[in-house]
């Protein structure tokens, strides 16, 4: 997969989806393989380097995955071409003709377009699936437009989904994603205290801009260096050894015990155990994480 990142690109013969794409979920997944399996066109996902909501309001939309995470998630598909676009006030200043004129046909040779039935674009939102079905006649382009998806009787979308990782709701999070959701990044150096008490782990430090789930301790299973292992996360700040100023991601992977500081690791969110608390002791944390970790043996 060719990643770009900006506005300097020129392609032919395209087969391009649009949207925020936040997570994607099983309907954006629907879109994918929609242009993936577009016979004879390059496969192109076309989306933005920032969420538009936070280009104008005040409280931030937080991220599913963020662009990296989207990035690497998609390089193991058949996909082509992922473009993160700009999305500046000129960009929300586009009219809708004029984005279709310059950017899909002029940049992109767009010979398919896949969207939703909810898709919108250009200023105001006031490009809609009608207007990109008058334009192909003119410019030439088939467009392919997809109901949204519904499972139990609500439309799978991002912000559904959100709701629900900010719940803690993991297996119906992850079932609208049709994949666990997941923390990837570099493993740092943590306090050490998982080695003093006999349980070594892994810590990273997700992006700010990334939705957590509520903090507490998940069943997880972890991909590292190549292979898939199963432990115990916990998503806070420590409040035993004296709280931490960011929220970090913390996770004892069963039966391993290599020194792994620097590598990528991704972490996955299969289920809550139970929420963050201090403890008045070391020896109490102990024994609580063999307790959390004889749980996520059992969910397994």
């Amino acid at each position: 997969m060719h990643y770009i990142k900006g506005k300097d690109f020129f392609l032919k013969d395209t087969a391009v989806t649009l949207g925020k794409f936040d997570g994607f979920h099983l309907g954006h997944q629907e879109l994918l393989n929609d242009v993936i399996n577009a016979a004879g066109l390059k496969s192109v996902v076309f989306t933005f380097d920032l969420n538009p909501h936070n280009l104008f309001s005040e409280k931030e939309t937080k991220l599913i995955d963020t662009n990296e995470e989207r990035s690497r998630s998609l390089a193991k598909s058949d996909l082509d071409y992922l473009i993160d676009y700009p999305f500046t006030r000129e960009t929300a200043d586009t009219e809708p003709e004029d984005f279709v004129k310059n950017v899909l046909v002029g940049h992109l040779d767009a010979k398919r377009i896949t969207v939703g039935e909810d898709f919108r674009f250009g200023k105001g939102g006031h490009g809609d699936v009608a207007l990109l079905q008058e334009l192909s006649v003119l410019y030439g382009f088939r467009v392919k437009v997809f109901d949204k998806l519904v499972m139990d009787g609500d439309t799978v979308s991002s912000t559904r989904i959100r709701t629900l990782i900010e719940e803690g709701k993991m297996e119906e999070a992850n079932r609208l994603l049709g994949r666990p959701y997941n923390v990837t990044g570099e493993i740092i150096h943590g306090n050490n205290l998982g080695h003093t008490v006999g349980m070594p782990t892994i810590n990273q430090r997700p992006a700010p801009e990334k939705i957590l789930p509520p903090f507490g301790v998940y069943v997880s299973d972890i991909y590292l260096d190549g292979k898939k292992y199963r432990g115990i996360t916990n998503i806070g700040i420590k409040p035993t050894i004296g709280s931490e100023s960011f929220p970090g991601v913390e996770t004892w992977l069963f039966d391993f015990n290599e020194n792994v500081y620097g590598h990528f690791a991704k972490v996955c969110l299969l289920s809550f155990v139970r929420p963050e608390r201090k403890f008045a002791s070391i020896e109490e944390v102990k024994k609580q994480v063999e307790i959390d970790a004889g749980k996520a043996k059992a969910w397994h």
